[in-house]
């Protein structure tokens, strides 16, 4: 696994306590190695995938950066109480929490969708990250995922002098992408794309890592569309 060094770029979030729901791969996994790059302390959770997080758990020992991962389904309410429970003893104040969890869910056209189909989505997509948000009530920052932005632009009114981005990417090359489109689909999508290529994971790192930075402390109830100019 490799990372960009951030901190050569002017990011050195040292002593942040960081914590990625859903950090084990993809965008998330490039989100932790950034913050351990920039020597922030990291939880990241993960649903399932024990070897990618023990791999990223071995890759920040050998970085001598702070990265610990939670086995925590975010769709679960008990089960982000309880990740809150079980890090209340080591993490004293939550300054960074990213909510990176998603999944489609399943394909489907509007008039083929039944509520069975809106109901995990929702369940999985927004409601999660309106759960992470209410278990840390000593924020400082909120970088919310894509598909929250009314939601973002909202609370940032309700919790005053509390920053609330939304960093909301197009098409990025990780598994979940190709898992869940054709070759055929990325060519769509490539071809229809001004900057003619889907995104990298370490970009949308980057952009949550100036956001969560002091060189971004004047921006607040904004989304930042990350879509190659499409």
């Amino acid at each position: 696994m490799t990372e960009p060094d951030w901190r050569t770029q002017g990011f050195d979030l040292s002593g942040r306590n960081v914590v990625v729901i859903g950090g084990s791969k993809g965008i998330g996994r490039a989100i932790v190695g950034g913050f351990a790059r920039s020597r922030a302390n990291v939880w990241f959770t993960y649903r399932a995938d024990d070897e990618a997080a023990t791999e990223l758990e071995q890759w920040s020992a050998a970085e001598r950066a702070h990265v610990r991962g939670v086995r925590s389904d975010a769709s679960n309410a008990a089960a982000i109480d309880e990740f809150a429970r079980s890090t209340a003893g080591t993490i004293d104040r939550l300054d960074v929490p990213v909510n990176n969890v998603g999944d489609t869910v399943g394909r489907s056209s509007f008039a083929a969708s039944d509520d069975a189909l809106w109901t995990r989505s929702i369940k999985m997509n927004p409601l999660s990250t309106v759960r992470m948000t209410r278990v840390g009530d000593s924020l400082h920052y909120v970088v919310a995922k894509a598909g929250v932005v009314s939601f973002a632009q909202r609370l940032v009114r309700e919790l005053r002098r509390i920053r609330i981005v939304g960093v909301a990417p197009s098409a990025v090359d990780t598994a979940f992408r190709r898992r869940h489109s054709s070759a055929e689909r990325l060519a769509r999508i490539v071809d229809a794309t001004p900057l003619g290529r889907i995104g990298k994971a370490e970009e949308i790192a980057g952009a949550v890592l100036f956001l969560a930075s002091d060189l971004a402390s004047f921006v607040s109830g904004e989304t930042l569309f990350m879509t190659g100019g499409r």
